[in-house]
């Protein structure tokens, strides 16, 4: 199997799907966009494939297709925020201590 001049990728002879997508999922991660073509070459599989690919990792929220190609979900975040669900149960000792210093004043 060849390495795609264009993407410096070099998939091994056997790769399992989850592999195929976390690898699909890096190229459009740097890339920010790609087409189907490029994906199906740099992967060496069908078009097929990398579509079926694209879809699954569409459906979990990882990327977008666009006509003939994928592009990446959202701009990847500079820093790391939890979700606000998940951000009050931590450090609620803390948050407790600051709320009763602010209440002092």
């Amino acid at each position: 199997m060849r390495r795609h001049r264009l993407l410096n990728v070099h998939p091994p002879q056997e790769v399992i799907p989850a592999q195929r997508r976390a690898m699909i999922l890096d190229i459009v991660r740097t890339r920010g966009a790609i087409s189907i073509r490029d994906l199906a070459q740099a992967m060496g599989t069908s078009a097929s494939t990398v579509r079926r690919d694209l879809e699954h990792l569409q459906a979990s929220g990882y990327l977008r297709r666009a006509h003939g190609g994928a592009l990446i979900a959202c701009a990847p975040l500079s820093t790391f925020e939890p979700a606000q669900s998940v951000a009050a149960g931590l450090a609620h000792a803390q948050k407790r201590a600051i709320g009763q210093a602010a209440a002092a004043l």
